[in-house]
């Protein structure tokens, strides 16, 4: 479950091919603030298990980086990229019209229902 959540994250940023969140604020994210507190643990456990599964998983290819501020790590840059080497594109939304979703008997019970709404409305 983490995986796919750690997936989404990282999906959201796609066109730029990197991420960097605060350790606080993905803890938060993952709904694991009190679990994990030692960052070992947390790389161990949630970390390394995320960016394998995804790694297998999705259309990214993804890695990490812990970012330090004194002896602490405070964030993660999350670096990833298609498998095929490029940058993961966002793709277009493509808009069908009603005629190629539907069929003809789910076109014509649609306006039918909205005749009779039409009625009920009058």
């Amino acid at each position: 479950m983490l995986s796919v959540s750690m997936n989404y994250l990282l999906a959201q940023y796609r066109n730029i091919g990197n991420r960097t969140i605060e350790l606080a604020s993905l803890r938060t994210m993952l709904q694991l603030e009190k679990k994990y507190p030692l960052f070992a643990n947390f790389r161990r456990f949630v970390l390394e298990v995320s960016i394998k599964q995804i790694n297998e998983h999705s259309p990214l290819k993804a890695t990490y980086k812990p970012i330090k501020k004194g002896r602490k790590i405070a964030s993660i840059e999350f670096i990833f990229e298609g498998k095929n080497n490029n940058k993961v594109k966002a793709q277009p939304k493509e808009f069908y019209k009603a005629s190629q979703l539907l069929t003809k008997e789910q076109r014509s019970k649609g306006k039918e229902q909205i005749a009779k709404l039409k009625a009920v409305i009058k």
